[in-house]
């Protein structure tokens, strides 16, 4: 009798062995499909931009359109072309002309501008801070932007 109960225990050890991968199976099959569910809220909700995307042609552009794009185009033009490089550390000179240039712009559209000098590597380097009242007293909104270039750029 010992015999078939020896040789049956490595039966039952086995079979436990197999309902135990296939409950592992099942939490691994469960947490992939918990996890592309998850992904797909995020893409829905986080990731994927509101709305439908444009089809067909374009509207023929008006003219505040076409001021705005030769304003952008001037801009452009001004920091790569007349200002260029404009690494704080590789190019000091080109940083400050840039400096100047976005000062002078924030003020030829009326703002009260005020300029935070700091240090960068012991070269003098600039913030800009100019405030727009909003609508409401309680709103506030920061822009923030870059005017230099990546070295050598």
């Amino acid at each position: 009798m010992s015999e078939i109960a020896h040789e049956s225990s490595p039966r039952r050890a086995r079979s436990r062995l197999q309902r135990a991968m296939m409950w592992g199976l099942g939490i691994v099959v469960l947490l992939a499909i918990a996890g592309a569910g998850l992904a797909w809220v995020a893409w829905k909700s986080l990731l994927a931009m509101p709305g439908t995307s444009h089809q067909g042609p374009l509207p023929p552009a008006d003219a505040a359109l076409e001021q705005l794009a030769a304003e952008l185009r001037a801009n452009v033009e001004a920091r790569a072309g007349h200002i260029g490089r404009r690494h704080p550390l590789g190019e000091p000179n080109g940083y400050a002309r840039a400096a100047d240039w976005v000062e002078r712009q924030l003020a030829s559209i009326g703002y009260a501008v005020e300029s935070q000098e700091y240090r960068l590597a012991g070269f003098p380097a600039r913030n800009f801070q100019a405030e727009v009242p909003g609508r409401r007293s309680e709103e506030v909104v920061i822009v923030g932007a870059h005017y230099d270039s990546a070295m050598h750029t």
